[in-house]
């Protein structure tokens, strides 16, 4: 089950209807113990009934956040319907929210219930969070350099970034269970194979390249978003080898992909005010956005296939 949702609000919750290193183990409660959470909010929502611009009505639910400034990123959703979300705080782009580094992850239920749990250290900076098939949310904390797994019972387990500094960010699943992180500052990819606890990482072609964004395609290979160098690049985990495929846009900066059931792999382009399809033959076509200075992020395609 892979979903995988963005929110870049400050403080509210917007809701529409390689080397290896084996990981060591670090068990914040008993097995099967329920961690509770460190608060409990009822949360007020804000109902606005507003229309799309192909005419098309729909209503947006607000949700704010407890914490000031925590900045929720990444949202996931479970099985029961419940909404799951990072609170990374600020502080980590260029003129982006002045607001201290977070460490939280918090819940949303049908009945407008915030409860949030805070992760190991005060200030790691969750950023993607993903479940798998077996109900654990994975975890990639940008400043806190390591992955977590979190049980369906709060217990938390984490491998260390043997590459300091690294920025784990973007985070995905392939058919095998494995998990793949992207590594913003360290130019790598990493994956986790939870059955060995093995971990791997392998050098991106390019450096400096401000990896952001992930995606697996039908045939388990790895696409990541080069966003400072302009490229789109794939990792065959088969031959553990790259090909890059360059943006004809200048400054598109990619930042987000995502696969559709078609098995197409779209991008968006933050810079150039785009998004972007990856054709099976290596063509790049790409698609302007209404807004050319919107700065289209985050990629999420819905069971219709609409982006």
């Amino acid at each position: 089950m892979r979903r995988e949702h963005r929110s870049s609000t400050l403080g509210s919750l917007v809701l529409l209807a390689g080397l290896a290193l084996a990981g060591t183990p670090s068990a914040t409660a008993a097995p099967g113990a329920v961690v509770a959470p460190d608060r409990v909010t009822k949360a007020q929502s804000e109902i606005h009934q507003l229309e799309s611009t192909a005419g098309r009505p729909y209503t947006l639910f607000r949700y704010a956040v407890p914490e000031t400034g925590s900045v929720p990123h990444i949202l996931a959703i479970d099985d029961d319907d419940h909404v799951w979300f990072s609170e990374s705080g600020g502080r980590f782009a260029k003129n982006f929210i002045d607001a201290p580094p977070q460490g939280r992850l918090g819940r949303l239920d049908k009945n407008g219930t915030i409860s949030e749990w805070q992760l190991t250290g005060a200030e790691t900076s969750p950023m993607g969070i993903i479940f798998d098939d077996q109900k654990n949310l994975w975890i990639s904390e940008r400043l806190g350099n390591r992955i977590t797994r979190r049980s369906p019972t709060g217990e938390l387990v984490s491998w260390e970034i043997p590459t300091p500094g690294a920025w784990p960010t973007g985070i995905d699943i392939d058919s095998k269970g494995r998990v793949w992180f992207t590594e913003t500052k360290g130019d790598k990819i990493g994956v986790i194979d939870p059955a060995s606890g093995e971990l791997k990482e392998y050098a991106l072609p390019a450096v400096k390249t401000m990896t952001t964004g992930i995606a697996i395609d039908h045939q388990d290979r790895i696409w990541v978003a080069e966003r400072d160098v302009n490229t789109i690049a794939v990792f065959e985990p088969k031959t553990e080898t790259f090909t890059q495929y360059p943006l004809s846009t200048p400054e598109a900066k990619p930042c987000a992909l995502v696969v559709t059931a078609d098995g197409s792999v779209w991008f968006s382009q933050r810079g150039g005010g785009k998004i972007g399809r990856v054709e099976p033959d290596g063509t790049i076509r790409e698609y302007l956005v209404p807004d050319r200075f919107s700065g289209p992020f985050f990629l999420v395609t819905d069971r219709r296939g609409d982006l």
